[in-house]
């Protein structure tokens, strides 16, 4: 019952550790996958849970979930920014 599924009754949570295992392996990667969706809404609820269970454990967590989100968002921008110079770069070597 520790493990977090967003299915189930929140108050079901009972430690946190197995919320950050979740959120690492689970919530991070479906975060990436797709930014624009409801999954920045469910990693908010994740740290807002995660928040009643363990103060400690909560500092811990936001350091490391807001590195990784802000590796996330880098490696994003800098793959979408490769991307749009290549186009570009592509499209006037055609127009050549």
């Amino acid at each position: 019952m520790g493990r977090l599924s967003f299915a189930s009754h929140h108050h079901h949570v009972i430690s946190p550790k197995p919320l950050v295992i979740c959120c690492k392996s689970e919530l991070l990667p479906m975060l990436h996958a797709n930014p624009a969706s409801r999954q920045r809404k469910r990693v908010a609820l994740a740290i807002r849970i995660h928040f009643r269970f363990s103060y400690l454990s909560f500092y811990h967590f936001i350091i490391f979930t807001s590195i990784n989100l802000w590796a996330l968002e880098l490696i994003h921008a800098l793959a979408v920014s490769l991307v749009l110079r290549l186009t570009s770069a592509t499209c006037y070597a055609l127009q050549l």
